[in-house]
């Protein structure tokens, strides 16, 4: 009998460039996992009849053939409601969703797939952007780093984070942004949930490590958001990157739209908030290599706090 894989991949493709990176991203998941991956692709039944989507897609899994257990599924309809239609009936863990093509000038009305995807879809969400840089997907995952949350109803991402971390033996860092130190600043009121100084965040971090058999490297800059997040992930070397649905969806007046910064921080991201917790395959069996870790030790650099093991 087949082992049940560790978790279901769902891949919506649409063949854009960044469905074509994102091939040798998964892949080195499933290098060190055992996924079963569905491929999904929503057409159009006025442009094209279902078998010549069929053709279609198979020409793309033919780019996944590294893939070691893979389905394909074709879905008339726009790609929110073929994957509504699709998580009705199957369970999956993980929503695997790369940026899409764009054409020409933005539309006025455009609202986001992935952020409607993020709030709709009962499963994390991975994504990357176009602009990835080149990267060797062929190793393993080393470094997986975490954007940390203050809120206790709003760490799911952190709890997944770290359970793969433990899973792939990789070293979890756990980072966070807070802003500059001005006279705005002191108009924040004293109740506000998320830490206004680097020392702030660092106590606040530590809190919810406490319980941890290894310690996580914890990384803290000050600045301007978008800047020092991608700073502190290449300072981490990170192969992926884990963030909350607050954290990963800016408000808009057309509604909530995935922060752009996420297709520009250089390696893959995976957003998640409490309705993942519906999905039980992140409970991933332990590395049993995995040893306690040296105490933690805190360095000043560059006008950011890191505390590393």
């Amino acid at each position: 009998m087949a082992a049940r894989p560790e978790l279901e991949l769902l891949f919506l493709t649409n063949y854009s460039d960044s469905s074509y990176q994102a091939i040798p991203a998964v892949a080195q998941l499933a290098a060190s996992l055992h996924l079963r991956i569905t491929l999904l692709h929503a057409y159009n039944p006025r442009q094209s009849t279902q078998r010549q989507a069929d053709d279609q897609l198979h020409s793309f899994s033919a780019e996944a053939a590294q893939y070691s257990d893979c389905r394909r599924v074709v879905v008339p309809g726009p790609a929110l409601a073929a994957v509504q239609k699709y998580a009705a009936s199957h369970r999956f863990d993980l929503l695997v969703a790369p940026q899409r093509d764009r054409f020409g000038l933005p539309r006025i009305a455009h609202r986001s797939l992935r952020a409607r995807l993020l709030q709709t879809i009962p499963a994390p969400l991975w994504t990357l952007g176009a602009a990835l840089p080149p990267r060797g997907f062929d190793r393993p995952i080393r470094n997986i780093a975490c954007r940390m949350n203050y809120g206790a109803s709003s760490i799911l991402h952190f709890k997944l984070a770290a359970n793969l971390a433990e899973r792939l033996d990789a070293r979890l860092h756990l980072i966070d942004v807070v802003p500059d130190t001005d006279e705005a600043t002191l108009l924040v009121p004293l109740y506000a949930t998320r830490p206004l100084s680097a020392s702030a965040a660092i106590a606040r971090i530590a809190e919810h490590t406490a319980f941890m058999k290894r310690t996580p490297e914890i990384h803290v800059s000050a600045g301007n958001e978008s800047r020092e997040l991608r700073r502190l992930l290449e300072r981490c070397e990170a192969d992926l990157f884990f963030c909350g649905e607050n954290q990963a969806l800016r408000s808009t007046l057309l509604g909530p739209q995935l922060d752009r910064s996420l297709d520009s921080c250089g390696c893959p991201v995976i957003a998640a908030d409490a309705a993942a917790l519906h999905y039980p395959g992140w409970n991933l069996p332990l590395n049993a290599r995995r040893s306690a870790a040296a105490p933690a030790r805190q360095t000043l650099e560059r006008g950011s706090l890191r505390i590393g093991a």
